[in-house]
């Protein structure tokens, strides 16, 4: 007679079988690739955005780049999110007032007997005369929120791809930096001083983006172009400013639209060659 504890061992041993049939199935199917279905993964994504401005930020700066990069999160249902961080940067400041002030003004006369003048001159160092630079420094961290839709991919494109649609929030901020074309210590624009006339600014905004995302079926060929358009609320938030010696307590409507384009890099497993069933 067969002892009962080994019919007990047998009867578990295909309990365990069964249900690790039902949690691993055995055959290939179980992961899946890119090439042949819509998929979920993980991505990294560099990018430059190029920007033009409106609103009140258009009375401040004009063209101005982006450079960052983003992570998120795709799901197999062509569902994502990103989150991302870019630096702001332009040469296209047209608040140059600001500085005009200081130093003094020159004056001089033309052959004609008319007078011509000169202002935001800035007396350095051992009487050196200095013009300083004005550039737009900033950063943005935008959080946004898409779809892809695979229906309207291009060819024979795999079913990640498509044209998408996104939206979300972002916190931005921005400034004037001021620069001086020499080493020379400049009395009136020292790095503390510089803050009273640089016109801190920073908010919350909405995005909204379309565009086109390319995921090739061998990893490394992957892209994304999108436009893009950005209503930002914002404020200075400094005390006062130096060359008005008022507080700046406005709201105000930035808004930036443009173009960006990135590469990106998902990160998934591979799904094996061949398939294998038992």
């Amino acid at each position: 007679m067969r002892a009962p504890g080994k019919n007990n061992k047998n009867l578990v041993c295909c309990l365990l079988l069964c249900l690790g049939g039902c949690f691993f199935p055995l055959n290939g199917h179980a992961q899946k690739s890119i090439a042949d279905s819509s998929i979920s993964f993980f991505t990294l994504s560099p990018y430059y955005q190029a920007n033009w401005s409106a609103g009140t930020l258009a009375d401040r700066f004009g063209f101005h780049s982006g450079l960052g990069a983003q992570v998120g999160y795709k799901h197999k249902l062509n569902f994502y999110f990103t989150l991302g961080a870019h630096a702001l940067f332009g040469n296209v400041v047209y608040e140059r007032g600001i500085i005009a002030d200081l130093g003094y003004t020159y004056s001089w006369t033309d052959g004609d007997g008319s007078t011509q003048r000169t202002g935001g001159w800035i007396d350095g160092q051992f009487g050196a005369v200095e013009r300083p630079s004005l550039f737009m420094r900033g950063y943005a961290i935008p959080l946004r929120v898409g779809y892809i839709f695979n229906q309207l991919r291009l060819g024979k494109q795999n079913p990640n791809c498509g044209l998408f649609v996104e939206t979300g929030l972002q916190f931005i901020q921005h400034k004037i930096l001021i620069t001086t074309p020499s080493n020379a210590d400049m009395p009136y624009l020292s790095s503390e001083l510089k803050k009273g006339y640089d016109r801190l600014t920073n908010g919350l905004g909405t995005l909204a983006s379309v565009g086109y995302q390319f995921y090739g079926n061998r990893r490394f060929i992957n892209f994304f172009i999108a436009l893009d358009a950005a209503f930002n609320v914002t404020q200075n938030r400094r005390s006062y400013n130096y060359d008005t010696g008022l507080q700046d307590n406005r709201s105000r409507s930035d808004v930036q639209y443009g173009a960006r384009i990135g590469w990106t890099l998902p990160i998934y497993g591979t799904a094996p060659e061949k398939y294998y069933y038992y």
